[in-house]
């Protein structure tokens, strides 16, 4: 199901979506570990795993919305999640803001997503140079520096050349 609230999309998962998405997000987490790349954002093992299902369902609940088959890539990382520029970055509360880093690739366009694990809302994007301003900018914690863009400032749906 899939259904637009305000300037939202709220989109719903399958059962069978959840499982996919799932399976795709803990072999992401295996061969991550299996080839030693250490999370730079400061996570514990236990929370990586979650990131990495989580942001899978996101990816494919994103796809979902859009119409589009999920590619549900592995070990491309830096890659595109969707499509030739799309980057789905996936939240897990409803206030939070979109994270671009500073190896994230600017000319790419960043999505945000929000939800756990059924229903997941797209809220809008942005593209990575308008992201990577000195007014998104924060250091939470004893983490890195990012660029925390608020919702009230990404653009809404559709996004054109999806």
């Amino acid at each position: 199901m899939t259904e637009l609230t305000g300037c939202n999309i709220e989109v719903e998962l399958e059962d069978a979506e959840i499982r996919n998405a799932t399976r795709v997000g803990l072999v992401r987490f295996d061969e991550a570990n299996s080839r030693g790349y250490e999370n730079k954002h400061g996570l514990g093992k236990s929370q990586q795993v979650i990131v990495h299902m989580v942001g899978a369902r996101g990816e494919a609940a994103f796809c979902k919305a859009a119409g589009l088959v999920w590619p549900a890539h592995i070990n491309t990382f830096m890659a595109p999640d969707v499509g030739e520029d799309i980057q789905i970055q996936t939240r897990t509360k409803d206030y939070y803001d979109l994270i671009v880093r500073p190896n994230d690739n600017e000319l790419h366009r960043f999505v945000l997503v929000l939800g756990l694990y059924r229903r997941f809302t797209i809220v809008g994007w942005i593209r990575g140079v308008d992201a990577k301003v000195k007014k998104f900018e924060k250091a939470y914690g004893n983490r890195p520096p990012a660029w925390f863009v608020p919702q009230k400032s990404l653009r809404h749906f559709p996004m054109e050349h999806v």
